[in-house]
């Protein structure tokens, strides 16, 4: 029987290696989760990358975050902070301000709006991608795994 990463992947041949097949595995499963994101932010107003935003305040909160940080621990670095912060900013989840010491940097901060949004988020996200059908161990393992491969 195959795997469902060969059904996916590949019609009459093997892979190269078992290697090669986890590779291919974990960029199925890169945009499976980019897909299923997009259509679950949509619900909310929001992009994946306007997401991570959030997180990255509510992290720092109450304490403001010049935007240098936010591009900074971005998973997507190519992100254009500055049009997603506009745009959280115009549906009022975060508050951008001037620095006192700096005038060339900018702060942010996220709302009680912004807060009350993931915690929204938050009841539905683990069920989105099925990270509840995997034990503790297992999520731990994989974790190990993706930091031995990360760049």
């Amino acid at each position: 029987m195959r795997s469902k990463i060969s059904r996916v992947l590949v019609s009459n041949q093997e892979f190269v290696c078992l290697k090669h097949k986890t590779l291919m595995g974990i960029m199925l499963v890169h945009n499976q989760i980019l897909q299923k994101n997009q259509k679950f932010f949509k619900s909310y107003g929001i992009s994946q990358q306007q997401y991570n935003v959030l997180r990255i305040l509510r992290g720092q909160y109450p304490e403001v975050v010049p935007m240098q940080v936010i591009r900074d621990r971005m998973i997507d670095k190519m992100s254009d902070v500055t049009r997603l912060a506009e745009r959280l900013e115009a549906n009022n989840l975060i508050v951008r301000k001037g620095n006192d010491q700096d005038k060339r940097i900018i702060d942010v901060q996220i709302t009680d709006k912004g807060i009350e949004m993931l915690r929204e988020i938050d009841k539905y996200i683990h069920t989105l991608w099925r990270l509840n059908d995997i034990s503790d161990a297992d999520a731990q393992v994989l974790c190990d795994i993706l930091e031995k491969i990360i760049v």
